[in-house]
């Protein structure tokens, strides 16, 4: 995770992908900046790719691990606040290409 984003849970093909990384500037230091209705893509390995429609930000505290994991949405990108007292996380919603 120092060097890069990480998967942290789950898997873009069944649905419940949850990916985290640093609040560093190269990586999700800008999570906040982003705004619901947004489009986020993800590409696999194999060049496959993802796309996604941010349906909420919120922010947990750190020992939310049930919240954090929750099948509810397709794909959660997640951060520390500065300070690392907390954790924002991106959900998003899986949208079809057109």
């Amino acid at each position: 995770m120092k060097i890069a984003p990480c998967r942290y849970s789950g898997s873009a093909y069944t649905g419940n992908l949850v990916i985290a990384a640093h609040n560093y500037r190269t990586h999700f230091g800008l999570l906040e900046s982003l705004a619901p209705g947004a489009q986020v893509k993800f590409t696999d390995v194999a060049g496959n790719v993802f796309s996604y429609e941010i349906a909420e930000i919120v922010i947990l505290e750190p020992t939310a691990i049930e919240e954090l994991l929750s099948d509810e949405w397709n794909l959660t990108l997640f951060t520390c606040t500065y300070g690392g007292q907390a954790r924002v996380a991106v959900r998003c919603r899986a949208i079809a290409l057109k």
